[in-house]
């Protein structure tokens, strides 16, 4: 799946699995794709987009999570469950518009998985189904995005 991801996409999951290790967990979960994509430059414009604040959707994200009790013993963590179902309908809308899945793309998927703390996050800074279908208008596509 990652060789149909943008450049800032793939950058998101790098960003994900450092801070599920970082917080000591044993996989990658939907917390952690979230703060990872909006650590790149399309995560940015996303949230500028939706009138979110990076720090404050961050804070939203971070009290909400329980740090795990040790190092994962693995040096590739696997997704959960509720990561791989947003990953899935983020490649789902891509290949509707047959580009490559963008951090857009994944942030909606995000918000589809509503018992996630990613999705409550979001919802407690103000993004609805709505906002999230204005942005998936009127941002570039992941093509687009990673010419400038």
């Amino acid at each position: 799946m990652f060789d149909r991801m943008s450049v800032f996409a793939r950058e998101s999951m790098a960003h994900a699995h450092t801070l599920a290790s970082g917080f000591h967990h044993d996989r990658i979960s939907c917390e952690h794709v979230l703060l990872g994509a909006i650590r790149t430059p399309a995560g940015s414009r996303c949230l500028d987009a939706l009138g979110v604040s990076e720090s404050r959707l961050a804070e939203a994200v971070e009290r909400r999570i329980v740090p795990g009790e040790r190092v994962p013993s693995r040096s590739m963590l696997p997704f959960g469950r509720d990561a791989e179902r947003v990953l899935k309908y983020a490649r789902d809308q891509a290949k509707l518009r047959a580009t490559l899945i963008d951090v857009s793309d994944i942030i909606a998927g995000l918000f589809r998985e509503r018992d996630s703390i990613a999705a409550q996050a979001l919802a407690e800074c103000g993004v609805t189904e709505a906002s999230l279908a204005r942005l998936r208008s009127e941002l570039p596509t992941a093509q687009e995005d990673q010419r400038g």
